[in-house]
């Protein structure tokens, strides 16, 4: 079974929580650390919640969270690392099977969606904490990123830019890549 685990930094460590297994966390020094940590504790729970005659949850969300992002498709979410009201960082892959990180973040006019291709060799080194996010985007792979805004007026159409990683530099706030 496949459960939704939720990332957040900290000011020195690293936690994960799995929402339908109330009380099953992790924390550690490192992403890395965490998601190995999460992965042993999601077994030691199930196995435990076995042991003890209790039944095990099935995934809330069995259907995979998906989003149909305009111009893009629809993106099966692997890992969700940020989500609030206001941002959302999270990997995925598209119906035909290619790895992206994307971020979405949110303000009075719009909503803006911003898609990066990932092999999945960097995706792990990504993972692993030797690439950290900001980098994952200001200096993609095929130097290629994907924004699309969606304006809250219902009248207007939402709009697909192709921008290199280069020119998003100083355009895109530190917020958006720091994992919370």
């Amino acid at each position: 079974m496949d459960y939704v685990v939720i990332y957040e930094k900290g000011d020195s460590s690293y936690g994960a929580y799995v929402p339908d297994l109330p009380g099953c966390i992790a924390v550690g020094e490192t992403l890395e650390e965490v998601q190995t940590l999460i992965d042993e504790a999601i077994e030691f729970h199930i196995e435990g919640l076995q042991e003890d005659g209790d039944d095990v949850p099935q995934p809330s969300l069995n259907l995979s969270i998906q989003y149909d992002i305009p111009y893009l498709g629809v993106h099966k979410v692997v890992e969700n690392y940020v989500h609030n009201d206001d941002l959302a960082l999270f990997s995925c892959k598209d119906s035909a099977g290619h790895l992206y990180l994307v971020t979405v973040s949110e303000n009075d006019q719009h909503k803006t969606w911003l898609r990066v291709g990932i092999s999945k060799e960097r995706f792990n080194l990504f993972r692993s904490g030797g690439i950290d996010i900001r980098l994952a985007f200001t200096e993609a792979e095929n130097g290629v990123l994907f924004q699309i805004r969606i304006p809250h007026d219902d009248h207007t159409k939402p709009s697909l830019e192709v921008i290199k990683s280069n020119q998003i530099k100083n355009t895109i706030p530190n917020n958006v890549f720091e994992v919370r």
